[in-house]
């Protein structure tokens, strides 16, 4: 399942394909639909892609303002940088210490990082 992020990322990016397609989308009536076309649909759906990416922007900003910040979400990117490389840190000393102590468990790793990799996976 794609997160919001990805639904709304694709819908930007399919925007542009619509208006190539746009003749072919006409041909297409959708069955029970008074005088739509596959088109109405398509543009539909790319509206509430489209209307998640500015939700999701809206909610960022709000909350920024609400933490001091004014909205300014320009440190976004340096703060999941760190946050990236702390997580990564974490994971080499727990390695290190799994190295060391044999009475922890083997799948250690898993269980304190697999939700971390399910997300990464996710996302690629």
């Amino acid at each position: 399942m794609a997160t919001y992020q990805d639904e709304a990322a694709r819908a930007k990016a399919r925007r542009k394909q619509v208006a190539e397609r746009e003749a072919d989308l006409r041909l297409f009536p959708v069955p029970g639909e008074s005088g739509q076309t596959l088109l109405d649909w398509v543009n539909d759906f790319l509206e509430r892609g489209e209307e998640l990416d500015a939700l999701m922007s809206q909610r960022a900003t709000e909350t920024g303002e609400s933490e001091g910040t004014q909205g300014d979400r320009s440190g976004a990117m340096v703060l999941r940088a760190r946050a990236i490389g702390i997580i990564g840190r974490c994971r080499g000393a727990l390695t290190d210490e799994a190295g060391t102590n044999e009475s922890l468990p083997e799948n250690l790793d898993k269980l304190v990082f697999g939700y971390f990799d399910e997300l990464a996976k996710a996302r690629d």
